[in-house]
């Protein structure tokens, strides 16, 4: 885990007053919760930028069909000159700029190799099936997630793991 700079691990001489050191005001009391803290818990946030994430790519999927007879390699080009673009503006705002941790580079090369055959794939998808057969096969990734999960990680499912991966491809097939 990368600890940053600006935050600090809380004294264990300090009294534990249930608020932190953020949370205080000069005077050493509890401030209020914000008005965000106080609307969403990080539960049903979460939900909600996973369901905002959902029609994000939802709609990235409708605008590479709309896209028409452009190549769909180039289509996948465009889609990540824009993706880097983001992820040098985030990663520039962030203390560990751009730095690779000796011995990770092979896996960021699988990484990136992979996950560039899955976009090209996935456009290719979109340009030959109907839209909405190519958006479940696209959301099976988390079934195939599970099975390669044996062999590369030694993890073994449950027995309803495995009964909700034969519901779901089922549903995906079916």
């Amino acid at each position: 885990m990368i600890e940053h700079a600006d935050r600090q691990k809380p004294d264990s001489k300090q009294k534990s007053t249930g608020a932190s050191k953020s949370d205080r005001s000069n005077s050493g009391t509890p401030s209020a919760p914000s008005a965000a803290s106080r609307v969403l818990s990080p539960h049903t946030l979460g939900v909600l930028l996973v369901i905002l994430d959902s029609c994000a790519f939802s709609l990235m999927s409708l605008f590479v069909r709309l896209a028409g007879d452009v190549p769909t390699f180039q289509k996948a080009f465009f889609r990540n000159a824009i993706a880097a673009m983001i992820a040098v503006a985030a990663l520039s705002r962030t203390p560990e700029k751009f730095q690779i941790k000796k011995g990770s580079l092979p896996l960021l090369l699988g990484r990136s190799a992979f996950g560039t055959l899955g976009l090209v794939l996935n456009f290719w998808a979109i340009d030959h099936l109907v839209l909405a057969d190519a958006n479940i096969l696209n959301k099976m990734s988390p079934f195939f997630a599970m099975i390669f999960s044996i062999f590369l990680l030694s993890e073994v499912p449950s027995a309803f793991e495995w009964l909700t991966l034969i519901v779901g491809f089922f549903g995906a097939v079916f």
